[in-house]
């Protein structure tokens, strides 16, 4: 079992422990809805940035917690949560059932996005200056994983097969099951690999995300908040993006 503590700013209730106490000074586990037999300590992997916080249990679930002004949290609403909540599966898939099959979640700034077993990537937040979501657009905010009013699909970036997910301050990167990084989002700090500083939203159906200038295969992809790059099979580390701290 892996268990988690935090302490810190708690205006959103970020730090998951049922209250919104700005500073608490303690390090402090979050604390969960008890359903059953659910465990607070069994976490597996988490993620965290500015306000909000996404993890995956042990057994495949996704949890939130913290702001959701602009809907990241993936619920249909704004409303901030202090505690830990699954997110439902009916919010992607209808069934009724939690989805389970959750390998990686990253947060940024105003996004949330995760990966799943099969090679989907899914987000929520805000796509209006940032085109995060990867929908073809950059209006508006997305407030559920799975939400028909703008194309009609889920927005889970098919058929594209990923097997790693790297989520900066409004982008994202994907990196495919062919070696090839992908991405998404903003680049107003030229983190996406281009020289234009432009909004890549995924616009065209049968090209998706457009893939950074040199061919694959990529071992690993990484990003922080304004920089982004990834590791070449042939041992370049090939980064972009902002470089005032050099």
């Amino acid at each position: 079992k892996q268990s988690y503590f935090s302490a810190g700013n708690n205006g959103y209730g970020q730090l998951a422990i049922n209250n919104s106490s700005i500073f608490p000074n303690v390090f402090t586990p979050p604390v969960v809805p008890y359903t059953g037999v659910e465990q607070p300590d069994n976490w597996a992997k988490w993620a965290m940035r500015s306000s909000s916080i996404a993890a995956i249990k042990s057994d495949g679930t996704l949890w939130v917690a913290g702001e959701s002004s602009y809907g990241q949290l993936g619920f249909g609403n704004t409303t901030h949560l202090n505690k830990m909540t699954k997110v439902n599966v009916e919010t992607f898939v209808g069934s009724g059932v939690y989805k389970t099959d959750w390998v990686s979640v990253g947060v940024g700034t105003e996004h949330i996005s995760a990966l799943d077993a099969a090679g989907n990537i899914w987000s929520a937040g805000r796509n209006d200056i940032a085109a995060a979501i990867g929908n073809g657009t950059a209006t508006g905010n997305v407030m559920t994983f799975y939400n028909t009013a703008l194309t009609g699909a889920p927005y889970r970036l098919s058929p594209l097969t990923f097997k790693q997910l790297v989520v900066g301050h409004r982008f994202v990167y994907g990196l495919d099951t062919d070696g090839e990084i992908w991405s998404w989002g903003n680049n107003g700090s030229r983190q996406l690999g281009r020289v234009e500083p432009v909004l890549l939203t995924n616009a065209t159906q049968d090209l998706y995300h457009r893939k950074v200038s040199k061919a694959g295969p990529w071992l690993k992809a990484f990003g922080g908040g304004y920089h982004g790059g990834g590791l070449h099979s042939d041992g370049e580390l090939s980064p972009g993006g902002l470089y005032s701290n050099g």
